[in-house]
């Protein structure tokens, strides 16, 4: 992953989406919904599951190019713009005019609390996913979550240690917020109060990470026991 994707909150997370083509495609944007499993991970994906992005029509776009076209917008321009526009650095600057507020006292400080917040979501919402995966991604999310999370862990244990990243996860120059931000989006130094939320979180994540995997591993092994019959 590039540097960029690697400091912003969502680093390695799976999010999934639904996105459906209706009759008036593609004079109209595709329908698009976020698996939120009741939780708001960003100022543009609810927890509802509603999607604002002007490329879909929830929201107002300035330029015409943030405006779906019939002629040139196609799905991939969807998933650029999550990317580039919502899965970004500092999230709280995606709340509308929020943007005008960058290198603000208040707002640094504010940007810092919503990161910090949404690492502590971004860690219920994995489980969430973990626990009841969307029917279609079952198995993605499986091999994600076995994957990626002991990763995950590991790179937020260190903060909660010392408020530092392991080397080859090491915290780079925020520009909006003046400080040191580590690849899961987190400004160091972290607060007090985050730290010992982060501590419970990560105690949950560790006992679902054992339980659950246990249970797909031996889901697995049912499996190919039943094939050989």
């Amino acid at each position: 992953a590039s540097d960029v994707y690697k400091r912003q909150p969502y680093y390695q997370s799976l999010l999934c989406f639904d996105i459906a083509m209706t009759d008036m495609y593609p004079i109209q944007p595709p329908l698009c919904r976020f698996y939120s499993y009741g939780m708001r991970i960003n100022p543009n994906l609810y927890d509802t599951g509603h999607v604002c992005l002007s490329l879909l029509g929830t929201w107002d776009g300035e330029a015409a190019c943030e405006k779906w076209s019939p002629v040139n917008s196609v799905i991939a321009h969807i998933i650029q713009s999550m990317q580039a526009l919502v899965l970004t650095k500092e999230p709280y600057y995606n709340e509308a005019g929020y943007d005008h507020f960058m290198g603000d006292p208040k707002a640094v400080k504010f940007s810092k609390q919503y990161n910090e917040d949404t690492a502590l979501v971004r860690i219920r919402h994995m489980m969430a996913m973990a626990d009841n995966p969307p029917v279609d991604w079952r198995r993605e999310v499986q091999q994600h979550y076995t994957s990626i999370v002991p990763g995950i862990m590991r790179r937020l244990q260190a903060v909660v240690d010392g408020g530092q990243t392991p080397p080859d996860a090491a915290a780079s120059s925020s520009s909006a917020s003046g400080g040191s931000i580590t690849a899961d989006g987190i400004v160091l130094p972290a607060t007090p109060g985050f730290i010992a939320a982060l501590r419970y979180h990560l105690t949950l994540l560790r006992q679902q990470y054992v339980r659950i995997t246990t249970q797909w591993k031996a889901k697995d092994a049912e499996l190919k026991q039943m094939r050989k019959k």
